[in-house]
C-alpha cells in the first residue's frame, strides 16, 4: 500500500514536472505575441504617418501651387497696350497728370539691370497718387497708408507687345480696416489709364 502511495506520489511529481516543462516551453509565446503586436502598431503608425506626410504635401501644393498663381492672376489687371513701350509710358504720364495725379517716382528696372551689367526688356513702374483722394482713405484707416501711393507697371513682353499691369481697387476693399465702399474711389484712375493705352475696361 505504501509502495502504491509512493508510486502515485512519484507519478504526480513527474506529471507536475512535465507540466512545468510544458509551461516553461509555452511561456515564450507571450513575448512573441507582444512583439507581434508591437510590430503591427509600428507598421500601422508608420503607414499612418506616411499617409499624413503625403496628405500634408498635397495640401501644401494645392494651397501654394496652382491655386495661388490663379489667385494672383485674378488680383492683377494686365492690359495690352495699343502703343509702343515709350508711347505707352508717355501717354500714361500725360493722362494721370492731366487729371491732377502726381507722379511721385519713376522706377526704371531695365536701367538698374544695365547698371550692374545685366539686361532685361524695358520695364518701368510709375508711382502715382493724389493727396486729395488718398488722404480721406488714410484718415478712415491709418494703416491704409501702406497701400499708397499707387503703382502701375509698364513692360515690354517677349512678343514685342507692351503691357500695363496694376492691382485693381477691388483688391483693396476693406484692407487695413478701410470702410466698405471707400476703395471704389480709386477706380477712376484705372479706367483713365485703360483709355490712355487703348484698352478700355468694363462697360467703357
Amino acid at each position: 500500500m505504501s509502495n502504491d502511495r509512493e508510486l502515485g506520489g512519484r507519478r504526480a511529481r513527474d506529471t507536475g514536472g512535465t507540466r512545468g516543462i510544458g509551461a516553461a516551453v509555452a511561456a515564450p509565446e507571450e513575448p512573441v505575441k507582444q512583439g507581434s503586436s508591437a510590430m503591427r502598431r509600428r507598421f500601422f503608425t508608420s503607414t499612418w504617418s506616411r499617409h499624413l506626410r503625403v496628405g500634408l504635401l498635397t495640401i501644401s501644393l494645392l494651397m501654394y501651387g496652382f491655386p495661388m498663381s490663379e489667385a494672383l492672376a485674378e488680383d492683377t489687371v494686365r492690359l495690352e497696350s495699343a502703343y509702343s513701350f515709350s508711347d505707352t509710358l508717355a501717354r500714361l504720364r500725360s493722362a494721370l497728370q492731366g487729371k491732377g495725379f502726381t507722379i511721385f517716382a519713376t522706377i526704371d528696372h531695365r536701367a538698374g539691370a544695365l547698371s550692374v551689367g545685366l539686361d532685361m526688356p524695358p520695364t518701368t513702374v510709375l508711382i502715382y497718387g493724389n493727396p486729395k483722394g488718398g488722404t480721406p482713405l488714410m484718415l478712415a484707416a491709418p494703416d491704409f497708408a501702406l497701400e499708397l501711393p499707387l503703382r502701375v507697371l509698364v513692360r515690354e513682353g517677349g512678343d514685342g507687345k507692351t503691357y500695363v499691369t496694376f492691382n485693381p481697387s477691388t483688391t483693396l476693399e476693406g484692407k487695413h480696416g478701410l470702410p466698405a465702399g471707400m476703395a471704389e474711389k480709386l477706380a477712376p484712375a484705372e479706367k483713365l489709364m485703360a483709355r490712355a493705352v487703348g484698352a478700355p475696361m468694363g462697360d467703357e
